[in-house]
């Protein structure tokens, strides 16, 4: 896990360096893992997720959900914010990465803007529903699933416990995560 020199400049308190760590921790797991199975390009004009699954994988059912879970939240965000702002904000984060080569550079100056941060990449999106008390998981809790009666941190939770068990190597069923997720 790296950690950028200047975000340890800024003094951050004890709960936001375990935050972080925690993000880069999942993000460590998440990220080479759903890349395998799942070529993501981008959030399109409309707000729906542009992405398709690779040919030479056949991608667990747990992990198709988890895009639709995901969709999911994008569609509450831009209900709540537009989709004019939130590709605006998307764009303008996506040019600090690119300039910087790193995420550890991003400003983000208040809730609206983490949100949309939460939703501009899966793997941020993962992060960020699991940090403790944050305002995203809170939102995410009490937003309905689809037309069901679950909510999506409800379904986020689900889903990712059965996608671990599916495609994480050595896995087992008594597994720490399997068994933290349920």
């Amino acid at each position: 896990i790296k950690i950028n020199e200047q975000y340890l400049a800024k003094e951050p308190t004890r709960q936001q360096l375990h935050n972080t760590i925690i993000e880069e921790f999942l993000h460590s797991i998440t990220k080479n893992t759903i890349e395998e199975y799942v070529d993501i390009k981008n959030i399109g004009p409309d707000g729906k997720l542009v992405y398709e699954f690779k040919n030479d994988k056949k991608a667990p059912a747990s992990l198709r959900t988890l895009m639709i879970v995901y969709q999911q939240a994008i569609d509450q965000i831009v209900k709540e914010q537009g989709i004019d702002n939130v590709l605006k904000t998307i764009d303008s984060f996506n040019n600090v990465k690119n300039d910087n080569n790193t995420a550890n550079s991003l400003v983000v100056n208040n809730q609206n803007e983490l949100d949309v941060y939460r939703v501009s990449d899966i793997n941020e999106f993962i992060a960020g529903i699991f940090i403790k008390n944050s305002n995203f998981a809170k939102k995410m809790a009490n937003t309905k699933y689809l037309q069901s009666d679950k909510s999506i941190l409800q379904k986020f939770v689900e889903t990712l416990g059965k996608m671990f068990y599916d495609i994480l190597p050595n896995k087992r069923q008594d597994s720490i995560s399997a068994n933290t997720l349920k």
